[in-house]
């Protein structure tokens, strides 16, 4: 079954850095390297109930619109909680945390120490 629409997994940092995560099928790699879009947001620890480590999201798209990937690292903006942190949604003056990530995700933006593209040949070496 084909589903319309990108495809969002919440996982572990550590495990976003292993391709192998995502092929179960040998030779799977290739063709999503060939036919996939991919962007990863990195976020801050305590984001999502009962889980305290930092965690990523993976967007893939099934159109081939660019040769890179976008990396966006959210991890050092949010607001610290009691037992949940949170990402600022710039009321009362505070930082808009969320449309931070909106922008650099839907304008594919690069900007220092926040988000980088990385081409698919720099990747591969």
């Amino acid at each position: 079954m084909i589903i319309p629409g990108p495809l969002y997994r919440t996982m572990p940092i550590p495990a976003a850095y292993n391709w192998q995560s995502l092929t179960p099928l040998r030779g799977a790699e290739e063709r999503i390297r060939k036919t996939v879009t991919l962007i990863q947001f990195g976020l801050p620890a305590n984001l999502f109930f009962s889980t305290g480590i930092p965690v990523c999201i993976l967007v893939l798209k099934k159109c081939k619109k660019f040769d890179d990937v976008l990396f966006i690292n959210a991890s050092e903006h949010y607001e610290k909680g009691k037992r949940q942190n949170r990402l600022r949604d710039g009321k009362e003056g505070e930082p808009n945390d969320i449309r931070k990530i909106v922008h650099a995700y839907k304008d594919r933006t690069e900007e220092d120490r926040y988000s980088l593209r990385v081409s698919m040949e720099d990747i591969s070496k």
